[in-house]
């Protein structure tokens, strides 16, 4: 597993009854990356540099995915559209704009 850089903090927040992890640097307006195919958030590390030179990058990896815990409960461990959407929502909200 790649170590985090010591100009990223690596988070994590509690959404509902699901903790997320994702990775934050830069400052500026704020640019929201999503890995996919299960990954950590911490799979935006190459990207990272070049982004938060000018913009508060946020790397979230969803219920299931990376360092993220599952969906308490569900067998499918893996959130829909829909539910990705509400987290997204509500991860803006408790993260607030810059």
């Amino acid at each position: 597993m790649e170590s985090t850089p010591p100009w990223m903090q690596e988070l994590s927040i509690r959404v509902g009854d699901t903790t997320l992890r994702y990775v934050e640097a830069g400052g500026g307006p704020p640019l929201l990356l999503i890995p996919g195919n299960g990954r950590p958030a911490s799979d935006c590390n190459r990207v990272l540099p070049g982004l938060a030179a000018e913009h508060r990058v946020i790397a979230v990896a969803f219920p299931g995915h990376g360092d993220s815990d599952g969906r308490k409960g569900r067998s499918d461990t893996l959130a829909g559209p829909a539910e990705l959407a509400d987290l997204l929502w509500r991860f803006a909200e408790w993260r607030g704009s810059p």
